[in-house]
Formats: structure tokens, sequence, C-alpha cells
């Protein structure tokens, strides 16, 4: 019998309503993941994107990148420092790398099934069922 142990188990986010959840896939032929494992200021241009539907319109993005199907690395969790009709707004989200989970960026893989599009979504659809698949002891590097 399989032991499953959800993210839920080990990392606890008390309002799920203040966090969307990025699931970074290839876009334009760019990997999110090979722009991580290059520079992971990089990666942070990903959660910084407006898009005329307002896709980081919550406090937080709890990122991801591809590595396959259904399987996820985590990038970190960013804050939303603007929205659109702020006066600083100026076609990009300003958007800084929390202290939560920190350690865990580049090491945590996690398994869930996502839609292939929207790609920002509620957390709280997913959350419950996103499944620990492996925590590296070092940061995926490629």
């Amino acid at each position: 019998m399989k032991n499953i142990i959800y993210l839920k188990d080990i990392c606890l986010i008390e309002n799920l309503n203040d966090y969307k959840i990025h699931f970074g896939r290839k876009s334009n032929g760019i990997e999110p993941l090979d722009e991580w494992v290059k520079d992971p200021e990089i990666w942070k241009g990903w959660q910084r994107t407006y898009r005329k539907n307002n896709p980081f319109n919550r406090n937080y993005n709890f990122s991801t990148m591809k590595l396959e199907t259904d399987v996820w690395l985590f990038g970190g969790i960013f804050q939303v420092l603007n929205q659109p009709g702020d006066e600083d707004f100026d076609g990009e989200y300003k958007v800084e790398l929390t202290y939560q989970w920190k350690s865990l960026i580049g090491s945590l893989i996690l398994g869930v099934k996502a839609p292939r599009r929207p790609a920002r979504l509620n957390l709280e659809k997913y959350y419950n069922d996103i499944e620990v698949l492996k925590i590296l002891s070092e940061p995926y590097s490629g």
C-alpha cells in the first residue's frame, strides 16, 4: 500500500483564498524550468507578466514548474505587491519572493493533475490533492 504524503501535511497554508497556484509550463518555446536553472531572477519574471484576465489577482503566487506530466518543481511563493488600477501598476505585477518554504525551492517535487490551460488558478481547488513525491537533498540543477 502506497503511503501518500500531501503538501497540506507538511506545508500549512492558513488562508488559501489569498493564493493562486502557477503551473509554469512551456510558453513561446521556452521552458520555465530551463529559465529557473539559468537564473531564478528570470523565473521571477514569469510571476510578473500581466494578462488582461488579471491572473495574479490574489496576494500570493504558489509557483511551480513542469518537470513532466503532472509532476511539478516548487519555485517559491511570491507576494504580489500591486494590482491593475494601483497607482504604481505599469503593466507588470511587482512581486517579491517570500521566505515561506524558501529552503524547499527547487527541491520539492509535487504531483498534481493540472489542466492544460489556464496556468494560474485558485490554490484552494488543488491544495488538498497536491502530493509530495520527493524532496531532493540539493536543488534541481538540470
